[in-house]
């Protein structure tokens, strides 16, 4: 019987998964086909389709980690293949969410109009040139992100202009560029080809950010680099770098902002004397206000400024609610309670608090046993119990932080498989 070298198996597999991106090539000419004439996809079956050609992308993916584990597979190969994924996802029309034209028409509010996006909805520029190709039910709301990715989003707008496709090309392309650095950080990080290849070859990551365009890629990329500067030595220095990229990730996406009490524990405990510590409580804090009143200066207008992040922060439904919200609302809806839902977000925003307070107390009363690694372990942590318990608007590409710190962890690859799954299937109950 023939057989096949490790190194051979892993290129028919790599090959097998590039053909799987190639046919979302077929998704947008099929779907009007069959009469699905929205601006993006909304055919149900097609949907499932997508599902099971994930599933598969997933099952290779699983196999091929298999190859590297018995053989040392090149790292060249892996990020080869890595670009030739993204390169040919940069092309496919963003299937599984809008949102990147969300990016587009919020962006254009401030680049074209000079209008403030935390004040003024993009229905209010009817005459846009966008308008009526790329509106949606979130139009009339203001902008849910942070200043930071206002101001980077507002400088592609005004490179692309008024043309939607090169628009849409390039803000997928500086997704694309952020996970190619998002890559480079995970090696330095882990120095593994495995942690490489584990991120490179995920098909939730490339899906989410090579296809759709999520800027929770570059959330990712400023936390990874908060994670590359507080392993390095135990220096102030170091530890304040990591500080201020956290805060940029915030200022992105605010739901980083729950791994700022666990850097701020664990960089005291790392530190040797007081004066260090004094130091940087002083520097964190100072820098903190800083960087947070710079960004939204140029934007404010009192707490109005915050009523779309407020509104995104308070967006719920129950379908989309974290599995803990999900199970007590059915719980307290079969006890015929009043107002079962929001009984429920409230238990499981007290189910993540009180998850919260146990892992903080254990950093504080462990302290002497731990070691930088251990950031690790809890930033997964606090964001898994986030995910379980307390969102009340959980969507797929919010799995992907959790997989990357899954990689960096490289403890458990069936935890890692079951998440990535997770968010694959999570699009059944999208559409």
């Amino acid at each position: 019987m023939l057989k096949v070298s490790t190194s051979k198996q892993f290129l028919i597999f790599g090959f097998l998964t590039e053909i799987i991106y190639l046919l979302f090539y077929f998704i947008e000419p099929f779907r009007k086909y069959l009469g699905d004439q929205s601006f993006t996809l909304h055919n149900r079956y097609l949907f499932l389709s997508i599902v099971g050609l994930m599933i598969f992308a997933l099952i290779l993916y699983i196999f091929s980690y298999k190859q590297i584990i018995k053989n040392n597979v090149n790292l060249k190969t892996i990020i080869i293949f890595f670009i030739i994924f993204n390169l040919t996802l940069l092309f496919v029309w963003p299937i599984g969410s809008s949102d990147i034209f969300g990016y587009i028409y919020q962006s254009r509010i401030l680049s074209e109009y000079h209008a403030n996006p935390y004040l003024t909805p993009y229905d209010a520029f009817p005459n846009d040139s966008f308008y009526y190709l790329i509106k949606n039910q979130w139009s009339i709301s203001t902008t849910p992100y942070g200043p930071v990715w206002i101001i980077i989003g507002s400088i592609l707008s005004f490179i692309g202009k008024n043309s939607l496709l090169f628009s849409l090309l390039l803000f997928k392309l500086f997704f694309i560029l952020i996970n190619f650095l998002n890559l480079f950080l995970i090696y330095k990080i882990s120095n593994t080809t495995r942690a490489v290849f584990l991120y490179a070859w995920n098909p939730l990551i490339l899906y989410e950010f090579a296809l759709n365009g999520h800027n929770d890629v570059l959330i990712i990329f400023f936390v990874l680099l908060s994670l590359f500067f507080f392993l390095r030595q135990n220096k102030v220095k170091n530890y304040i770098l990591s500080w201020i990229f956290l805060i940029f990730s915030i200022l992105i996406k605010f739901y980083t902002i729950i791994f700022l009490p666990i850097l701020f524990l664990l960089s005291l405990f790392n530190l040797k004397t007081k004066k260090e510590k004094l130091h940087f409580s002083l520097m964190a804090i100072l820098t903190a206000i800083i960087m947070v009143m710079l960004f939204f200066l140029p934007f404010w207008d009192g707490l109005k400024t915050f009523s779309g992040i407020q509104a995104q922060f308070l967006r719920t439904e129950i379908i989309f609610s974290s599995i803990i919200i999900l199970m007590l609302s059915f719980l307290f809806n079969s006890l015929h309670f009043n107002n079962y839902f929001n009984l429920a977000s409230v238990i499981g925003k007290i189910i993540f608090f009180v998850s919260y307070c146990v892992i903080a107390l254990k950093i504080f009363f462990n302290h002497r046993e731990l070691n930088k690694n251990n950031i690790l372990k809890y930033c997964f942590l606090v964001y898994l119990f986030l995910i379980l318990t307390a969102i009340g608007w959980l969507m797929p590409w919010y799995f992907v932080l959790l997989i990357v710190l899954l990689i960096l962890n490289l403890r458990n690859n069936s935890l890692l498989y079951s998440v990535t799954l997770w968010g694959i299937l999570y699009y059944i109950i999208l559409r």
